[in-house]
């Protein structure tokens, strides 16, 4: 009976482990999409600076780095509305695969 016992307590315990592995790993991916934004967000911008940077005219090269300036100012941090309708989308739809 101890055994039984001890086997069923080990079968729990890796049970809870793996979920906690998995749940971290899904937090994880969520905050890598968000950081892959800012990213994508940046790789643009500097594009853009370098594009500008080429223009040999310099008021139109001062322009078009004040128009990219006022772009930067103006942008949203992260589209945050998109992030949280795909958290209510994982939530109201069970996935058993993880997607990539």
């Amino acid at each position: 009976m101890n055994q039984a016992v001890f086997h069923g307590f080990a079968a729990v315990l890796v049970s809870a482990i793996s979920s906690l592995n998995f749940f971290l790993y899904k937090r994880s991916i969520r905050q890598f999409e968000l950081f892959h934004v800012c990213l994508e967000r940046l790789n643009r911008y500097l594009m853009a600076n370098s594009v500008s940077a080429n223009i040999e005219d310099k008021e139109k090269r001062e322009t078009a780095r004040a128009e990219l300036v006022s772009t930067m100012a103006n942008a949203p941090m992260l589209p945050i509305e998109n992030v949280q309708e795909a958290q209510r989308k994982s939530k109201a739809v069970p996935t058993t695969a993880i997607s990539a």
